[in-house]
């Protein structure tokens, strides 16, 4: 059986640990992470206000794009691109479709809670209010925040 062939993979992340998971997946794999698109700081940000910037934690060569205009600035660089597939873990902002409709494959999202409970922002919140399940879920990306297709 032959291997597939490498896939180019644009990665929306604002968090080192989702950024590992996808690094490492495409490293193990043969893959090519094109670029990663993330968010400039700001004081709304939803992670860490004192640890360093994520850019400053990424491997050398890594291509970035920070911005917060996905639809008039990182569309059409991802679109430049040509992907095959775009994932996104820990990135707080819904991916506009002007990007979600570039990659050949289409666009995937890890998200740590599983799905359906737990959609949205605050994944963690299905362990205070007493679920006993730690899990993630892996889906398709759509329109709005957590609602493709589960894929695992």
């Amino acid at each position: 059986m032959s291997r597939p062939e490498p896939l180019r993979i644009v990665c929306l992340n604002a968090f080192m640990p989702g950024f590992r998971v996808l690094h490492d997946f495409a490293a193990r794999n043969g893959h090519e992470i094109v670029l990663v698109v993330t968010l400039p700081l700001t004081s709304g940000s939803r992670y860490d206000e004192d640890a360093n910037p994520f850019v400053v934690d990424l491997p050398g060569r890594t291509d970035v794009l920070i911005t917060g205009k996905l639809r008039t600035v990182a569309a059409p660089v991802v679109e430049a691109l040509q992907p095959d597939v775009v994932i996104s873990a820990a990135f707080p902002r819904l991916i506009p479709a002007e990007i979600l409709q570039i990659p050949k494959y289409g666009a995937i999202n890890c998200h740590p809670s599983p799905l359906p409970e737990g959609r949205g922002p605050n994944p963690a919140r299905l362990i205070y209010e007493g679920d006993e399940r730690v899990a993630a879920s892996v889906h398709r990306t759509a329109a709005e925040f957590d609602t493709g297709a589960i894929l695992a």
